[in-house]
């Protein structure tokens, strides 16, 4: 073999390594950056209903579901669940979905916050305290849009 073509096939082999590299790279903080997006999301989920529930402005637990269902940021197949001091579960959005046991209910306790996913849905846990009570709150959601975006860019990252 000439020395031209090994220097052209060694050239071709490093270049499309490195590519390789970049694509893979670019995929793995674009799938990270989506994810720490869409917690924060259910974080601010999670905290709008602690705050309407047990702020200082409270309204009631009908009013609450019927903003819920039909507000603008509504996410994906979401899902808030409510537990006070007790485990007594005091607010559900419906769904059913999503299933908290008294292990998850005390990690939340110990932790402030703990981030999970199942499947596709993710699901953050909050603990909220104020002085008349102290609230675990559950809001889980599917990123459906997200989703779709990073098996856009693994597309166009493959081709």
């Amino acid at each position: 073999m000439k020395i031209r073509t090994r220097l052209t096939l060694l050239f071709t082999a490093v270049v499309s390594v490195l590519l390789l590299l970049f694509c893979i790279i670019i995929y793995m903080i674009s799938e990270q950056q989506r994810r720490l997006e869409f917690y924060q999301r259910l974080d601010a989920e999670a905290t709008t209903s602690a705050k309407m529930f047990f702020g200082s402005e409270v309204i009631s637990r009908e009013l609450y579901k019927l903003l819920d269902e039909n507000h603008i940021t509504v996410l994906n197949d979401e899902e808030i669940i409510i537990y006070n001091y007790q485990d007594s579960l005091i607010y559900e959005s419906g769904t059913d979905v999503l299933k908290v046991d008294r292990n998850t209910l005390n990690r939340v306790r110990l932790e402030k916050e703990i981030r999970w996913r199942e499947g596709e849905r993710e699901i953050v846990g909050v603990y909220f305290t104020d002085p008349d009570d102290r609230l675990v709150v559950f809001a889980s959601a599917i990123d459906k849009y997200g989703f779709q975006k990073i098996k856009n860019l693994a597309w166009v990252l493959g081709i």
